[in-house]
């Protein structure tokens, strides 16, 4: 009785919700046979978000500023970041509003990232510091080199440099020769050779690509890792056209984008994000468009590129008839006036100093011992190179409106950038939801905060208990910093050394040095120190329990010591009941694999003496007319390492294991341990002669390797599920191309005359260039394996084995899955999807439609085989624009394996093989179950016939498409036409039907035999009655939320309740 009242309806394999009132036609298709790879490959095991740096630059590259939106930041992270246990980033979300538009579905969260919160310099998105909507889609990226899009003012970005990127790499060898030219033009900023990566988030899935030359010359864009989602790009508008592999259509362009604009102009402005304009359905209909407003503007974002350089080293050549050298080194006397003799020409080694105010300061061996020092009044200046500071503006289009069948919903801003509300409204303009955000009132860019949310009459309220910081030069890591102040750049602790060179004087005092080699210390900074645990982040719900997120800095051990690192991992988190002292529920993590709380470090900082990597390295040769006249060493330190400190994931640590402990009301009850896959990672190499190399992409590393589950029992830990995964991890062998080009020995003019050289040819016939090249690797990481293993409380184990199959190392799904149980039973299915077939006509002709569409996450084939059996199995046919056409089965039918062909094997072949694939042909033993005769222009369909018992079921949609109104059993769709007087399609695009005429149909004579059921809605709410053919009818009402908080029917004029729906609020 209940099942009915709550109206789940089955009829050829569908059903309708009272929720939605959707057809489901995916039961059709073997719904059961997508189980396998959405619950164990796409929730346990997401290949989608192994992908890289959240840094977004792989060493310091001082000529190099990239200003990220706060939304695009965000979205880097996430798509950086699977929020794991390899990373002890925690999963932090509330739902708001799911959008639902035929097969469309955008799940509207807000989502907290602990990173976002805490790196410094973060600008906070719409919602507040730390928060990001999900439904802001959108591509982003990390510049590498410089814009890959730019072709004007001189420079050549990536896109468009076909001279120089090489295809086919590294098959073909080096087909690009470089001339001295070249590798200047490449140092200094003209010819991009480094790919910019671009990261996306859709509703269901995110990732990142970058171009990639082919053979023909053109540029494509190239997954890492593939995933199936197939990726176009327009040059003209910037089009680029995401397609998932359901079909479903992305549209970004750089109509609506946010971009960056270096302040003081002269400088074309930088595209950091393509806002999505369009969701169009795999019928090519547009299902939802996005509006934005007029850009917001950061004014004066600020980036310091403080550092500090030594000078040293000198092989002076200068001339005895240099007045500025005779006089220091001959006659004892001290020149102090930059206007008599520049910091150039002056002997002994230098500072300079990049900060807020530039300064340079000589060595001296004095009284005090060796060290820096200003000469007053000297009227010294740095002159040239790259500022310390930069400025930009930055420009941010944000979401105003999203319009979809039957609504829209509607954001609103404050004068800060900050989002207040958002609403869910009908067509009509009716509100049926409002979400409004409370941020704080700040005249600091960096500090706004959420502090309240609340969801129709829901409300939440947050607290911080970390201070954020921005504008300021980060530390070596990321997380603190300081503004630069005058001439201190705040640098980490560390021992340098200072060579004296052919220098026989130092130019403060003209001392004669007494060794050729000295100590100095510069920095203050610690940078290992380890920070007390602290409370990050409070939410109090509406039902007033809260939970607190506690958080510890990374460790990592070195030579048995262990030190703190950059970014934050979660330690604790606590729920409370409300006005409870003491949780109810807690969750306690333990980091290493002997739970010392340390993890693998991606670079480990050396700060002195042989190793160290804090600094690069050059040798600067000083150029008077067309001669050398000295060269020094030049070693500069800018808060970075010269390899990259994080992982690709974002992360300077990752954890290979991670021990999850679980409390209730303080007494122990349980753990979960997490393992990794961190086995392939080994540092990369650099020297500061040699920095910055060209990293891998880490997409690979990281992939879930064991959970096991303890319960805890009679004082100790007790393992009750263990479950352990294999993969194989395929590498293409063509690769993206990548160069990168270190300038050894750079060049100083500092006067005098050329001649007929040009400055070019000077630089050229004296620098010393080193090019890198490296590939981008990218490929794919299938599961092949899970092995699972249950124990009892009398310690018998029951172990369950599964293998996955594919046709190719590129696959994405597995085509054949094998299962073998402790009983001895083996069972395989088989799922064959369109990509899995030749060339082929007749019945499979419409394959080739759908592979061009990327229709290709439903199997046409799913088989079930058990010990040698083949016991059942479905093919499923489709029309060439990717609607359901028919369903076979095997209808009770078994062969023994030999006497059975899959429809692209032949007789007898299981092996997963893309080489043995054939055309579409199915075996002889099936037999048609249901036809799909007709559909609206919605793809709704329209009549079904179960051909094995001839019914026929005929539904009638209306309210845009968006729901079923009328099924009609026992009847032909020729016979609704007739008694509707018009074409049932004719109600699929009414947005309110007349149901006057639908229930009339009750009674229409053409109709005598035929069973009519009718359904109303509250659009964006879901059914609000359902009448069946005798005539009850069933109603269902929503609470503020658009939850069904009731079912009931009228006795008599009066309501008689059959359920009811209270909500509450589950720790998970």
């Amino acid at each position: 009785m209940k099942q009915n009242l709550l109206f789940m309806l089955f009829v050829a394999g569908l059903s309708i919700s009272p929720l939605y009132g959707q057809v489901k036609t995916h039961n059709i298709i073997a719904e059961d046979s997508l189980t396998i790879l959405k619950d164990t490959i796409d929730k346990e095991f997401d290949f989608n978000t192994n992908s890289v740096n959240a840094t977004g630059a792989d060493g310091v590259d001082f000529t190099k500023v990239n200003f990220y939106p706060p939304e695009a930041a965000s979205l880097m992270r996430y798509v950086n970041y699977p929020v794991s246990q390899l990373t002890g980033i925690p999963d932090i979300r509330i739902p708001l509003y799911t959008l639902k538009s035929g097969d469309v579905e955008i799940p509207m969260e807000l989502s907290f990232h602990t990173d976002n919160y805490l790196r410094v310099n973060q600008l906070p998105g719409v919602a507040g510091a730390g928060w990001s909507l999900t439904s802001d889609l959108q591509i982003t990226r990390s510049v590498n080199g410089f814009d890959d899009f730019k072709n004007t003012e001189g420079k050549i970005g990536y896109y468009y440099n076909t001279g120089k990127v090489e295809a086919n790499y590294p098959a073909q060898g080096s087909s690009s020769s470089y001339s001295k030219s070249d590798l200047r033009r490449i140092a200094e900023g003209y010819i991009d050779m480094e790919p910019d990566k671009f990261y996306y988030r859709l509703p269901t899935k995110s990732g990142a690509f970058y171009f990639q030359r082919q053979t023909d010359g053109k540029f494509q864009p190239v997954s890492v890792p593939y995933n199936g989602v197939k990726i176009s790009f327009n040059p003209t508008g910037q089009v680029f056209t995401l397609v998932d592999t359901d079909g479903t259509s992305y549209v970004f362009s750089a109509t609506n984008r946010d971009y960056t604009q270096f302040q003081g102009g002269g400088v074309t402005p930088v595209t950091m994000s393509w806002k999505c304009d369009k969701i169009v359905n795999k019928l090519a209909q547009t299902e939802v468009t996005f509006t934005y407003g007029n850009p917001f503007t950061y004014s004066s974002v600020v980036q310091d590129n403080g550092r500090i350089e030594i000078i040293d080293n000198y092989n002076e050549t200068l001339s005895v008839y240099d007045d500025c050298h005779t006089i220091c080194n001959d006659q004892n006397q001290n020149p102090v006036q930059e206007s008599y003799c520049p910091w150039w020409k002056a002997a002994g080694p230098k500072k300079k100093i990049y900060g807020t105010s530039s300064t340079i300061q000589f060595f001296t061996n004095g009284n005090t011992g060796p060290g820096f020092v200003t000469l007053t009044a000297s009227g010294y200046n740095i002159g040239g190179g790259v500022p310390a500071r930069n400025l930009s503006t930055l420009y941010t289009n944000n979401l105003t409106e999203i319009s979809f069948r039957g609504g829209k919903i509607t954001f609103a801003y404050t004068a800060n950038n900050a989002l207040s509300s958002i609403q869910v409204k009908k067509s009509s303009g009716d509100v049926v939801k409002t979400i409004t955000l409370v941020q704080s009132t700040t005249s600091d860019k960096y500090q706004r905060t959420l502090n309240a949310l609340t969801v129709g009459d829901e409300k939440y309220t947050f607290s911080y208990g970390i201070n954020r910081l921005g504008g300021v030069m980060a530390d070596i890591w990321g997380y603190k910093g300081q503004a630069l102040s005058g001439s201190y750049v705040p640098l980490p602790v560390q021992d340098i050394d200072i060579n004296v060179g052919t220098t026989t004087r130092f130019f403060p005092g003209c001392q004669v040095p007494d060794k050729q080699s000295y100590k100095v210390t510069i920095g203050g900074e610690d940078i290992f120190s380890i920070a007390a645990d602290r409370t990050l982040l409070t939410i109090n719900y509406p039902t007033g329990g809260r939970a607190e997120f506690i958080v510890g800095q990374n460790r990592f051990r070195d030579n048995q010591t262990i030190k703190g690192s950059g970014g934050f991992r979660i330690e604790k988190i606590r729920y409370y009941d409300s006005g409870g002292t003491s949780p109810v529920k807690e969750r306690i993590y333990k980091y290493g694999p002997d739970e010392d709380g340390t993890g693998i470090p991606h670079t480990i900082p050396v700060l002195d003496g042989y190793g160290a990597n804090t600094y690069t390295e050059q040798t600067a040769k000083v150029i008077y007319d067309t001669r050398v006249i000295h060269s020094f060493r030049k070693r500069t330190f800018g808060g970075e390492t010269v390899e990259a400190l994080t992982f690709d994931n974002g992360c300077a640590v990752n954890y290979s294991q991670v021990a999850e402990y679980e409390a209730e009301n303080g007494a122990l009850c349980g753990k979960t341990v997490y393992t990794s896959d961190t086995h392939t990672y080994s540092m990369e190499t650099a020297s500061p002669t040699s920095p910055y190399p060209l990293r891998e992409d880490e997409w690979y590393l990281g992939m879930p390797e064991s959970v096991t589950y303890y319960k805890y029992k009679n004082g100790q830990y007790v393992w009750t599920k263990k479950t352990e995964n294999q993969y194989n991890k395929y590498f293409d062998p063509v690769q993206i191309f990548r160069a990168r080009c270190w300038t050894a020995t750079e060049v100083l003019i500092v006067g005098g005359s050329q001649g007929s050289m040009s400055r070019e040819e000077l630089v050229e016939n004296n620098a010393v260039y080193y090019l890198n090249k490296r590939g981008i690797r990218t490929g794919i990481v299938q599961l092949t394996g899970v092995d699972e293993s249950e124990q009892d409380d009398n310690g018998n184990i029951i172990k369950k084995v599964t293998r996955y199959y594919y046709d190719s190392q590129k696959d994405v799904k597995p085509s054949r899955v094998e299962r073998s149980q402790s009983d001895g039973t083996q069972e395989v299915e088989h799922l064959i999807y369109p990509t899995a077939y030749a060339s082929s006509s007749g019945e499979g002709s419409f394959l080739s439609s759908l592979v061009s569409k990327n229709i290709v996450d439903y199997p046409i084939e799913h088989v079930f085989r058990r010990n040698g059996q083949v016991k059942a199995g479905t093919v499923n046919l489709f029309n060439s624009n990717g609607t359901l056409a028919s369903v076979y089965t095997l209808a009770g039918a078994t062969s023994a394996d030999a006497g059975f062909k899959l429809s692209n094997r032949p007789q007898g072949n299981y092996v997963s093989d893309a080489t043995t694939n054939t055309a579409f042909s199915k075996s002889s033993l099936y037999s048609s179950k249901t036809t799909v005769s007709r559909y609206d222009s919605y793809g709704n369909p329209l009549c079904i016939t179960d051909t094995e018992s001839g019914q026929t079921v005929c539904y009638i949609w209306s309210y845009t498409g968006l729901y079923p109104i009328v099924e009609i059993r026992n009847a032909t769709y020729d016979a609704v036409k007739s008694a509707l007087g018009t074409t049932p399609e004719s109600y699929s695009s009414q947005s309110s039907p007349n149901m006057t005429a639908v229930n009339a149909l009750r009674t229409n004579s053409q109709l005598k035999n035929a069973q009519v059921t009718t359904y109303t809605y509250e659009l964006l709410k879901g059914m609000t009655s359902s009448t069946d053919p005798t005539g009850l009818t069933t109603y269902y009402s929503y609470d503020s939320q658009g939850r069904l908080s009731k079912i009931y029917i009228k006795e008599g004029g009066t309501d008689k309740t059959i359920k009811e729906y209270l909500y509450n609020y589950k720790v998970k």
